[in-house]
């Protein structure tokens, strides 16, 4: 993640300029988006205010890769490890592919999407989670920015890696 740049000013003052923290680029319209943190010098609360800004719910959504992509969808994020079978890279108009937060493929395998298993998965996906700290905070901060949808492909709906992801980067338990 991008730091602060400080700037010395005449009266020996310092203030912070706005760091790009994220940024990427739509490739259906070519237009530049850039995530930028503003903070004051003096409050460390205010360092913990922006990195531990709650993503509004109504900012990550959940989408098949196989639903056709609508520009309600804003930043269009897979997060499967695999593509999408059938899928063609411009049918599926991604703005990124973040790997890293997919389950391992051992722990995917596992699962099975066996609802069965849906309690083990979700504690065992969480505790891998918590080794991607950095992807997981750059989705938040584009999140906060912006409507963020989070694009898989399995075919339950209510039992799936998505779900508990986005669970995870909404800070529920």
């Amino acid at each position: 993640m991008a730091g602060w740049i400080w700037v010395a000013c005449l009266m020996s003052d310092l203030i912070r300029l706005p760091t790009v923290v994220s940024s990427f680029i739509d490739p259906r319209s070519a237009t530049s988006y850039f995530v930028i943190r503003y903070g004051s010098r003096d409050d460390e609360a205010d360092d913990a205010l922006m990195t531990d800004a709650a993503v509004p719910a109504s900012h990550l959504r959940l989408k098949r890769a196989y639903e056709p992509a609508a520009p309600a969808d804003g930043v269009r994020i897979l997060i499967d490890r695999l593509w999408p079978r059938g899928v063609s890279k411009a049918k599926a108009a991604l703005d990124d592919w973040v790997k890293e937060v997919a389950p391992s493929t051992e722990l995917r395998k596992w699962f099975g999407h066996d609802p069965a298993r849906w309690a083990a998965f979700q504690r065992r996906y969480r505790a891998e989670l918590r080794e991607q700290s950095e992807a997981l905070d750059r989705i938040r901060d584009l999140a906060r920015a912006g409507v963020v949808t989070l694009v898989y492909s399995a075919h339950d709906e209510q039992h799936n890696d998505a779900v508990v992801l986005r669970a995870a980067l909404l800070g529920d338990a």
